[in-house]
């Protein structure tokens, strides 16, 4: 039986995590449409590898960002279904050191608090990439990397990268195992599209992730089959209902949402659109809404959505998108990943 297994991979060594790369951008776009068990169209426009003039493939892997949070989350899900993790209990409890913000000693951190984004963790500096020889300990022993005002139980969303890192060193301890390898053997799909990180201690479950449009739609038609995949189960329904579900909405007020970019969260996952005040998360869905996760890092905007209702997904990137990008009329997104996105959209059924 050929193995479905994924790997998460997390890459970025602490020297080179918070420089961007001088390399001159380039631009491709590549979008995947999917049902639940086949392709339904496919584009990949631009090169790969403009010197030697390699035009860019549908199978080319790239970096998507934060996409690998939702992928970190359906790991998660998976030790849920094994009751080896729930996820509103004192992550403490799995640590082996006690996690609280400082300013609300006596409020307990959850699970789905971290994945939802509303744990009260805050960053500064990028320091959610902890060198090696660096524990996670010394780094949430910083003051600064915690909300002042808003405790655990107030709910407050706050989208933090160092939320993930988190997850990532529960998930290790849980498992007894490195991060990466354990992801490796336990979250679906194509073992060809995916590639080892050098630094196991720097693995970013936050975005490190590298993956092909296929391969995002791989996961996708996983999720949309109830947690199948080449009819395996990877995660129980009710899993996979857990990880869609949104925990926290904007109410106005509630939260810090980017300039409407953020309106809901789930445990692992975002919505769209949010038809609320102050919101600007439309990007073309023609009504539908849409469960996944976007992804933005050094010049790259990428994206997996999918339509539950109608059992069918997209997945996306661009490359060479300038780091102050025009927005599309009316939305937090840029042109660029609007455009990727539309062009995705476009080749599913009306």
């Amino acid at each position: 039986m050929r193995s479905v297994t994924l790997t998460l991979i997390l890459l970025l060594l602490a020297a080179c995590a918070g420089v961007p790369s001088t390399a001159p951008l380039i631009h491709s776009e590549v979008g995947f449409a999917f049902d639940r068990n086949s392709e339904i169209g496919s584009f990949a426009d631009g090169f790969a590898d403009p010197k030697s003039g390699r035009r860019v493939t549908i199978d080319d892997p790239v970096r998507v960002a934060s996409v690998s949070k939702m992928v970190t989350a359906i790991g998660v899900m998976k030790l849920v279904d094994e009751g080896r993790l729930d996820l509103n209990s004192d992550v403490s409890n799995w640590l082996g050191w006690t996690l609280r913000n400082p300013n609300f000693p006596n409020q307990p951190i959850t699970i789905s608090m971290l994945l939802s984004h509303t744990s009260s963790v805050r960053e500064h500096d990028d320091d959610y990439v902890i060198p090696l020889g660096g524990s996670l300990r010394t780094v949430m022993a910083d003051p600064k990397n915690w909300d002042k005002k808003h405790g655990p139980a107030d709910h407050y969303f706050s989208y933090v990268n160092l939320n993930y890192p988190i997850i990532g060193s529960i998930i290790e301890r849980v498992t007894n195992e490195r991060f990466d390898l354990w992801m490796k053997r336990n979250v679906p799909c194509d073992l060809q599209r995916w590639k080892l990180g050098e630094n196991g201690s720097l693995f970013a479950p936050q975005g490190g992730l590298r993956i092909s449009a296929r391969g995002l739609a791989r996961i996708g038609q996983m999720l949309l089959n109830h947690g199948t995949l080449d009819g395996i189960q990877i995660l129980s329904p009710q899993a996979v209902a857990m990880l869609m579900r949104q925990v926290w909405r904007f109410d106005g007020t509630n939260g810090q949402i980017d300039d409407g970019f953020y309106c809901s969260s789930g445990n692992g996952t975002h919505e769209l659109p949010n038809r609320l005040p102050g919101c600007a998360d439309e990007i073309g869905t023609g009504g539908a809404i849409l469960v996944g996760h976007a992804g933005d890092a050094y010049g790259m905007k990428s994206g997996l959505w999918i339509d539950q209702e109608r059992g069918m997904g997209v997945a996306y990137f661009v490359t060479g998108v300038a780091d102050v990008a025009p927005k599309a009329p009316g939305s937090a997104y840029t042109s660029a990943e609007v455009q990727a996105f539309r062009r995705a959209y476009g080749l599913l059924p009306r």
